[in-house]
């Protein structure tokens, strides 16, 4: 049998724009006990105050979805 696991670990920073955050994702996949993947990315977000809503830059889908009223 098998057995595959799955680590991801998000950062979050603030940058000199208040409005702006950088996110780091770093994934290790494993199987068996022996790396298959690690990867590491980074990742400019828009934080709107108004609807509390991140939205990633780079592919242009939000995080969390907005509040509704």
């Amino acid at each position: 049998m098998s057995s595959s696991k799955h680590d991801m670990v998000v950062n979050t920073a603030f940058t000199s724009d208040p409005s702006i955050i950088r996110v780091s994702i770093n994934s290790v996949l494993t199987l068996n006990g022996n790396l298959v993947s690690k990867e590491k990315s980074n990742h400019l977000c828009i934080v709107s105050r108004t609807n509390i809503r991140f939205e990633l830059l780079l592919y242009g889908f939000p995080l969390s979805q907005p509040k509704e009223n």
